[in-house]
């Protein structure tokens, strides 16, 4: 039979052997000021007010779109541009509207790894 541990034995050996956390991961959304996307990605913010012209070249370079149609920062959920629509939106100007006060804005974030996202916020129509 073998040796029993004491209760000080079990808690000195529980103190020494490093636990493992799981790590959060945050909701899609903005959160303190960082954009979180769909895979867990964080960008900040890196331009905004963006001009409907260099949003075109923007979504032509490769940027992903995403849309924050009520401008509430991704709480009701973002909206993703299919790789379709990317492709009909680098051909066209976007339009900036104004809706129940409301009106729309384009901003460029970045990632740590390069990525881009171009945030339609609000009342905007790619025409």
């Amino acid at each position: 039979m073998g040796k029993k541990s004491t209760m000080r034995e079990v808690l000195s050996n529980l103190k020494s052997s490093p636990s493992k956390q799981k790590t959060r991961r945050l909701p899609p959304g903005i959160n303190d000021g960082v954009l979180i996307d769909r895979k867990g990605t964080a960008y900040k913010l890196s331009q905004k007010n963006v001009s409907p012209e260099e949003s075109t070249r923007i979504v032509k370079s490769g940027a992903q779109v995403i849309f924050d149609e009520c401008g509430c920062g991704g709480i009701c959920g973002f909206v993703y541009a299919s790789q379709q629509e990317l492709s009909l939106m680098s051909t066209k100007t976007p339009v900036i509207k104004t809706h129940k006060g409301l009106t729309g804005s384009l901003s460029v974030w970045k990632s740590d790894s390069g990525e881009t996202v171009l945030l339609a916020e609000g009342p905007i129509d790619w025409v």
